[in-house]
């Protein structure tokens, strides 16, 4: 039965159904606990398969939360929900994932596409209150550091394509009604291509409350970085 034993391939399935987050912060992050508190659950079916080693592995995954994030010294407790639709080719060494996301309240974080030799992911996010943003970074703060002030409204938009050893990325942000620790902007645009050899910052652009403009051309390449910066200001 050679061909039979070469073809054997094994399989693992599991599946959890309300796995408390507490729980697992106790369990994979206890040195998380005097910063933040999760609460909520989670639950999450994956299935595997494989050869005679792991090198052809075929792995899917769904998990879906509904959990909360709290400071453990005190603060604005804030609500989020999601679901992870995963696949994993080792052979190919490809991470699949398909419409996927995280949300809050205030925030919602989406993913869809491909990591890979060929990758292709899209990743996209929204705020209507970046206020939230900080209120999540509240519990990973130093207790002694001084609020961002963080308030205003921003979409990003991302796609990563090329190889994991090579991987091109580009980002394109949009921010209205800005404030962060005094200053404030009617309008933040900018963009940031980057690859392994380059990194722009590109049709970057700042706009005040009273019309003051501040626009931004920055390049770094690589392994001698030089650095190409342009500002304008229209009072």
């Amino acid at each position: 039965m050679p061909g039979r034993a070469a073809a054997t391939r094994s399989n693992l399935s599991v599946s959890l159904k309300s796995i408390s987050a507490s729980d697992l912060q106790s369990i994979f992050g206890p040195s998380t606990a005097d910063r933040a508190v999760l609460g909520g659950s989670l639950d999450a079916d994956a299935h595997a398969t494989w050869g005679k080693t792991l090198d052809d592995l075929i792995a899917r995954a769904e998990i879906s939360l509904q959990a909360s994030l709290e400071p453990a010294r005190g603060g604005r407790k804030t609500s989020m929900s999601g679901r992870i639709h995963a696949n994993y080719d080792a052979r190919r060494e490809a991470l699949a994932l398909r419409s996927s996301y995280v949300k809050t309240p205030q925030l919602s974080i989406s993913l869809d596409g491909t990591i890979s030799n060929k990758s292709s992911l899209r990743v996209s996010a929204e705020s209507s209150q970046l206020h939230e943003v900080e209120d999540l970074a509240e519990a990973f703060r130093a207790p002694n550091a001084t609020p961002l002030g963080l308030y205003g409204r921003a979409t990003l938009g991302a796609t990563i394509s090329g190889s994991t050893h090579s991987p091109h990325i580009h980002v394109q942000l949009t921010s209205t009604d800005l404030r962060l620790t005094g200053t404030s902007s009617q309008l933040l645009l900018t963009q940031f291509p980057a690859n392994p050899s380059a990194a722009r910052l590109s049709h970057s652009e700042f706009i005040s409350h009273n019309d003051g403009r501040i626009t931004l051309q920055l390049h770094a390449c690589r392994p001698v970085f030089s650095f190409q910066y342009a500002t304008h200001f229209d009072p």
